[in-house]
């Protein structure tokens, strides 16, 4: 304000009894929902700088499945308790969030909860890892790894690789596969996932399974790094047959 400019002596003096009731419940409602856009933008947040989602680190899980799990139920209350208060104009501020909460409708979780987060999960660790590849696909820019890969933004606004396999007589999925960074802990969960789906394959195969749907660079080298730390396969790995009797 202009007043600000002048000496303090000439400021305006603000009496509290100059506001109506009214008045005073219609600031404390602005101010409680720009408190609550706050929170719910930060919890839900996809940023360049921050590698987790719904305020949860993903290096304290160590099961894929219940990282879903508990972020479906975080973002099931943030829309019970923190977007359903939120007014419509507010909400269009967010249309992202508003594509996120179009789900959780229901009491129980549900197959479309699940993939709505893991969806979430996925852009995070785009984001973070492939913000230059990003922006370079937005503003048609060169950029190795784009080119390399040639990556593309698919109809699920993540990025997906197109390679030889492209007019291959299989799955979607296999023939543009999702993109993820080996410097992720999400990563590192989709990879234990597939191992222990298969009964704690090798390298190579979890490698070609984990392949159907995503795609990491230097997948081997991650691959059999994060493998190296099951305890369950080094156990029966170092053990040895019992030696004949003499």
């Amino acid at each position: 304000p202009q007043w600000l400019s002048r000496p303090e002596e000439q400021w305006p003096i603000f009496r509290l009894e100059a506001f109506t009731d009214d008045t005073l419940r219609a600031i404390e409602a602005e101010t409680k929902c720009a408190t609550i856009s706050q929170t719910l933008v930060t919890n839900t947040r996809v940023a360049d700088n921050n590698p987790n989602c719904f305020g949860i680190d993903p290096a304290n899980f160590s099961s894929y499945k219940r990282l879903l799990r508990v972020s479906a139920y975080c973002a099931k209350f943030l829309k019970n308790r923190v977007w359903s208060k939120l007014s419509l104009d507010t909400r269009s501020k967010y249309p992202q969030l508003a594509d996120l909460f179009i789900a959780f409708n229901h009491e129980q979780l549900s197959c479309h909860d699940i993939s709505v987060v893991r969806r979430q999960w996925i852009l995070a660790a785009q984001q973070f890892s492939f913000s230059n590849e990003i922006k370079a696909l937005k503003l048609q820019k060169r950029n190795n790894l784009v080119e390399q890969l040639g990556l593309r933004v698919g109809d699920d606004g993540l990025l997906h690789t197109v390679s030889r396999l492209k007019h291959a007589k299989i799955s979607p999925e296999a023939r543009e596969p999702i993109l993820l960074p080996n410097d992720h802990a999400f990563t590192r969960l989709v990879v234990w996932n597939t191992h222990e789906q298969n009964l704690h394959s090798g390298v190579s195969q979890t490698l070609c399974e984990t392949r159907r749907e995503f795609w990491i660079p230097h997948g081997r080298r991650y691959v059999k790094q994060v493998l190296h730390k099951c305890a369950q396969c080094r156990r029966y790995k170092s053990a040895t047959p019992f030696a004949r009797p003499v």
